[in-house]
This record gives structure tokens, C-alpha cells and sequence, in this order.
């Protein structure tokens, strides 16, 4: 759906057919400790492809308990090291973009306060008991990047939900998304901004982090630390060692900076965007990003050309458009 038009009206939903299996996973081994403030729920969101698996990852193995094994998503060719995403969650997701008219990739315009429209109430108690149903032990999170599109929605479930924002540089995201799904260039950086700006409208004046892709491949313990520190989770050296092993260096693919995204004329409100974002990423990134190394020309300039194209493109077919009047006034008189 255009980002332009008006969504559907929403529509009820029945919920029971996201019922999970009844099943409890077993106690994490990692040894971790609640600090004396009340826990929360933590939401895990960002782009796709922006390293919400491999945070989610993290998380887990240093005592965040994901839900059951049988009831994660299981590793694909596109993501072999797993996405550590909950699939009743998930589903949950996908309910309230569809009966919006949308989907992760085409996502609806949303009305202010739509996460308590009624045809949604079914949802929402179905959302408030999800933790029940599958057992989850504190300290508890979900993982999904459509979190960033329905933040509202489970935020009236739990007001004080810890939210953290996984960023990635919007080219390698895009690069990514062409190569797994086939997007365009263009339409992968204004998915990228789509899900930036809605995911930080839906954590103002709410406990947030943005944490940064690279960070994970430059000092992955501190920034590990950093997420502890802000989840109020106390966990011992080992289990942050454990964690930094689970890090797949080889599956980091690219590596661009701020910069080129001015180089391949990326639209200025991504690079504002991304900017902003990189702004609060935290020190290690803040620091890295000065001393960057410069990315494979070829791939810059790939991606450039590849943008100047798809500007060509629409260009051409507005034009067209613009041209189909006059071309079938002239045809009824031919």
C-alpha cells in the first residue's frame, strides 16, 4: 500500500487461531540477577536485517528468556545462525498490520491512537496473555522488527516496556534487502526511514536505547554491558563472553559509513534520519565512526548508479503518466 493512502477501516479479528503450543522452556544457565527496580517487559525492534536476531541472540544467552525453543522461528538460508523471533508474537504482528491493510514491507498509515480501536480487543487480550501461554521466565523479551510499525499497540499492553532500536547504516540494509527479497533501492531506504520514524514517535517520553550493527564487531562486551546497564539485568563476565562468541564475524557482509550515504545521494530525510540515530548509538560507534575504514569503492559506487537509475525511472514514469491523456485523446481520433 502507498505510504500516501489512506489505510482500510480495521476490521475484527479473531485471535484464537494464534494460540501457542503449551510448553515451557527450561531455566537459562547464565547467571544473572534483576537490579532492585521492577522488571519490564523488553522490546526488541529495528529494520529488518539491521541485527535484531543477533541482539536477541545476546540477549538470551546472558539469562533473557525468548520463549519456548519450538516456538522460534527457525533458521532460513537467509538467516542461518537463527532469528530468535517469536512466532506467536510474530503472528500477532502480521494480525494488526493486516487488518490495517498492510504488511512488514507495506506497512498502513496508522491514525493517532489506533491501538485502541475496538476491533482490536480481542488482540489485545490475546497480547496480554501471551506471556502466560508460553511460560516466559523474567527477565522476558520479544524480538520482531514490526515492532517498530505496532510499538503503540503493545505499549497500552505494558506502559513501561523497555524498547531498544537496532540500527544499521540504511545502505547495507538495502543491500541486503536486494539481495534477499528483490527490493529496489529506493523502496528499501524508505522502508528503512518508514520504520525509523514510526519507531521513534512510538518511544517518546518511554525508556529507550538505540544500539548500533557495527558496535557488535568492535567492542561487542562494552556494548553488551551497555544493554545490561539499561535493562537493569546484572550479568556475570562469563555469560558476556559467552555472548561475544556467538557474534558471526563472516556474516557481516558490508561496511559503509555516514558519509556515502551523501555520495550516493541517498533522499536527505534517510541521511537526517540515520544521523539522529547514529547520535545516540552509544560511545563505541560514536567513536568508531570517526575512524571508519572506507567501503569497497565498487559497492558505493554501485549503489549510486543504481539510485540514479531508479530517480531515472520514475522520472520517466511520470512523464508517462503526465503523457496518457493526451496519447488516448489522440487515439479516439485516430
Amino acid at each position: 500500500m502507498p505510504l500516501d493512502k489512506a489505510p482500510p477501516r480495521c476490521r475484527s479479528v479473531d485471535a484464537t487461531h494464534f494460540e501457542s503450543h503449551d510448553c515451557k522452556l527450561a531455566l537459562r544457565t547464565s547467571d544473572y540477577s534483576l537490579k532492585k527496580e521492577p522488571f519490564v517487559p523488553i522490546c526488541i525492534a529495528g529494520m529488518h536485517r539491521s541485527g535484531t536476531s543477533m541482539i536477541a541472540r545476546l540477549l538470551m544467552t546472558v539469562g533473557v528468556d525468548l520463549g519456548p525453543n519450538r516456538t522460534l522461528m527457525p533458521p532460513t538460508p537467509a538467516n542461518p545462525e537463527g532469528y530468535w523471533e517469536s512466532l506467536p508474537f510474530r503472528a500477532l504482528n502480521d494480525a494488526l498490520l493486516s487488518v490495517h491493510g498492510g504488511t512488514w514491507h507495506t506497512p498502513p498509515e496508522l491514525a493517532d491512537g489506533w491501538e485502541m480501536h475496538e476491533p482490536l480487543a480481542e488482540l489485545r487480550r490475546h497480547a496480554a496473555s501471551l506471556p502466560t501461554q508460553l511460560g516466559l521466565n523474567e527477565p522476558w523479551a520479544w524480538k520482531d522488527p514490526r515492532n517498530s510499525l505496532t510499538l503503540p499497540f503493545w505499549s497500552r499492553i505494558w506502559p513501561d516496556v523497555r524498547t531498544i532500536i537496532c540500527v544499521r547504516n540504511p545502505l547495507d540494509v538495502a543491500n541486503s534487502l536486494i539481495t534477499r527479497d528483490q527490493f529496489g533501492l529506493t523502496a528499501s531506504l524508505n522502508l528503512w526511514l518508514h520504520y525509523h520514524i514510526r519507531a521513534l514517535a512510538a518511544v517518546r517520553k518511554k525508556p529507550y536505547m538505540v544500539t548500533h550493527f557495527n558496535s557488535y564487531f568492535l567492542d561487542p562486551a562494552t556494548e553488551i554491558r551497555r544493554l545490561m546497564e539499561f535493562l537493569g539485568i546484572r550479568s556475570t563476565e562469563n555469560a558476556i563472553h559467552e555472548a561475544c562468541t556467538t557474534i558471526a564475524v563472516e556474516l557481516r557482509h558490508s561496511e559503509v559509513g555516514s558519509d556515502d550515504l551523501e555520495r550516493v545521494q541517498a533522499p536527505a530525510d534517510v541521511i537526517r534520519m540515520y544521523r539522529t540515530l547514529c547520535s545516540e548509538a552509544g560511545p563505541i560507534f560514536v567513536a568508531a565512526e570517526k575512524v571508519i575504514h572506507p567501503p569497497p569503492a565498487l559497492l558505493v559506487t554501485v549503489l549510486a548508479i543504481a539510485l540514479s537509475l531508479e530517480k531515472k525511472v520514475q522520472e520517466l514514469d511520470e512523464e508517462t503518466r503526465n503523457l496518457r491523456p493526451k496519447i488516448d485523446e489522440q487515439s479516439r481520433f485516430s
